[in-house]
């Protein structure tokens, strides 16, 4: 971008009360927002204010002229928050790599190294455009045919194993990847017969895309819509903002439902876990059973509050809790 411009991300707490302040309108200038995804709403609604009136008033207004980066379906997030901004605002796709850059990343380092790979279509595909994956994995079906230097006289032709190339590389990404994906699955408190989480990761691991709306997803996969109905109101974004490095990873909006990981690589990791060793490896029986409810609490009318309390510590430890009359409202899933 030509011109001077404001840098900011929620990733950065520093940059929290900046941006706070740039929702006010008062702050000249453009300022590039990054991570939108990660603001709470009420923040992104006042931006998207701002952007819709910038947008109508041009350089007339003294508001911020605002560029939003965030994850793929991000576009389609702010529509929800507000449908008349499609008409006003440009959405721009940040595109991966290119078939045509892959093979011209390949090509460089097959003239580097003097050799030629066989077929890496399905390198490609497994990359999804990502550059660091695209270079890991040409990387390691040279390091498979026992390439690792420069191969005098005359070209290597290499054949990769594709299986072999992914299994390398999600052993590789395990020291990276292997405790914080636990940590996701076990939950905020674990337990060896409650999995919603686990299942959730699963069935994310297995969509095209990183983000999805877990909703949809409910709705697509009965057999795992009350373990993420379970969920999805709450306590998967409690598990997130509360529980380690998680947020590093992973995003959770329960106000549009979507679910993302921010990380190519760990979806890479994810896509080719194996996963029934990672449930025996968390802990959780071979069979679990979900229900909707962990715990059901009876009482006596003068005990309300009592009761208040004891439901409020155990949804804090994870827990999904009933109980009959007032709490309705209140603390049903």
């Amino acid at each position: 971008m030509s011109g001077k411009y404001q840098y900011v991300t929620p990733r950065n707490p520093a940059d929290l009360e900046r941006i706070d302040h740039i929702a006010t309108g008062e702050v000249p200038g453009t300022v590039v927002i990054d991570d939108f995804h990660r603001l709470v709403s009420e923040t992104q609604s006042k931006l998207i204010d701002i952007a819709k009136t910038k947008a109508d008033l041009g350089n007339a207004s003294p508001l911020p002229k605002l560029v939003i980066i965030g994850i793929n379906q991000l576009g389609e997030s702010l529509i929800q928050v507000a449908h008349d901004i499609a008409k006003r605002l440009g959405i721009h796709r940040v595109e991966p790599a290119s078939r045509d850059q892959f093979n011209a990343i390949q090509s460089e380092g097959e003239r580097a190294l003097n050799i030629s790979f066989d077929d890496t279509s399905s390198l490609w595909e497994d990359s999804r455009g990502d550059y660091w994956l695209i270079q890991r994995l040409l990387k390691l079906g040279c390091t498979q045919n026992n390439v690792t230097e420069t191969v005098n006289g005359v070209e290597k032709a290499l054949k990769v194993d594709l299986p072999s190339v992914r299994t390398l590389l999600t052993a590789d990404l395990s020291s990276a990847y292997q405790n914080i994906t636990k940590e996701f699955c076990r939950g905020k408190r674990f337990r060896p017969g409650n999995d919603p989480y686990f299942k959730l990761l699963k069935a994310v691991s297995e969509q095209n895309e990183p983000a999805v709306d877990i909703k949809l997803l409910a709705n697509q996969l009965g057999d795992l819509r009350q373990s993420i109905n379970n969920i999805k109101d709450h306590r998967l974004k409690v598990l997130i903002d509360e529980k380690g490095n998680l947020s590093r990873f992973f995003h959770y909006n329960p106000e549009n439902s979507l679910f993302s990981i921010d990380d190519q690589a760990l979806f890479f990791y994810l896509k080719n876990l194996d996963w029934d060793r990672l449930r025996a490896e968390c802990g959780f029986r071979e069979v679990s059973e979900t229900f909707e409810f962990d715990i059901a609490i009876s009482f006596a009318g003068e005990n309300r509050k009592l009761a208040e309390t004891i439901c409020e510590r155990l949804r804090f430890l994870d827990f999904n809790v009933f109980t009959t009359s007032f709490t309705r409202r209140t603390f049903w899933e």
